[in-house]
């Protein structure tokens, strides 16, 4: 039997985490956990391997179910993190989550010190934004030194037409660009409207040039505080 990792969510994100894990089968012990059973059901099928459970993660029995678990890697909603933290706290597992939309995030580096206590580790974003782009960021940091600035932009382009597919959860999708965004500039974090400082980013064809704005993310949370500048 390998290690005992959970994903927490059956949605678009929680299905790619259990297939990528099911991949490594002979290792991890999976086992997929979402409020409506049938969907954790499909997740599995399409990993191919695991166990799918129904759980309501605001009922106050996930600890229960993360009992015996190595690690945890929320795929919910980022307003459920803080809960489903305190869950892996009592049952003493590890984990991981892919963001808290900056406020939460910064509640959940409040319990740094209670996870260390517990010799337990809890990261958070581990997805493409909040996640490769704080490696990217620390990379490039690394060789030249130290850093001066760091602008991140993320932009695509849909080939297959213009039928707008939900990437993920909706409602973190509509809180990202309708609440007031956070940067940081000249060694303080600052709130500005949603959809404010409209550049034209150049990115890598094919996405090409395209417009990039001010939207609430994570990175500013942690950023400026890990990497030299």
């Amino acid at each position: 039997m390998g290690v005992r990792i959970a994903v927490l969510g059956a949605g678009a994100m929680g299905s790619a985490a259990a297939a990528l894990l099911a991949r490594h089968r002979a290792e991890v012990d999976l086992l997929v956990l979402d409020a409506a059973g049938e969907r954790a059901e499909a997740a599995v099928r399409r990993a191919g391997h695991g166990e799918a459970r129904a759980i309501d993660a605001a009922a106050g029995d996930l600890a229960s179910s993360l009992r015996g678990v190595a690690a945890v890697a929320s795929c919910l909603p980022y307003r459920l993190n803080l809960a489903v933290m305190e869950a892996a706290l009592e049952a003493g597992c590890h984990y991981a989550d892919l963001g808290g939309l900056f406020h939460t995030t910064r509640k959940q580096l409040e319990l740094d010190g209670r996870f260390r206590a517990a010799g337990l580790a809890a990261v958070l974003g581990i997805g493409s934004a909040p996640g490769l782009t704080n490696v990217l960021a620390r990379l490039g940091a690394d060789r030249l030194g130290r850093a001066v600035s760091i602008d991140m932009a993320d932009g695509s382009v849909d080939a297959g037409g213009d039928r707008f597919s939900v990437p993920y959860s909706a409602e973190t999708l509509l809180d990202e660009f309708t609440l007031p965004a956070m940067v940081f500039e000249d060694g303080e974090l600052r709130e500005v409207p949603a959809g404010s400082g409209v550049v034209d980013w150049a990115f890598p064809e094919p996405v090409g040039v395209q417009p990039a704005m001010y939207t609430l993310h994570s990175e500013p949370a942690t950023l400026p505080f890990t990497i030299p500048g």
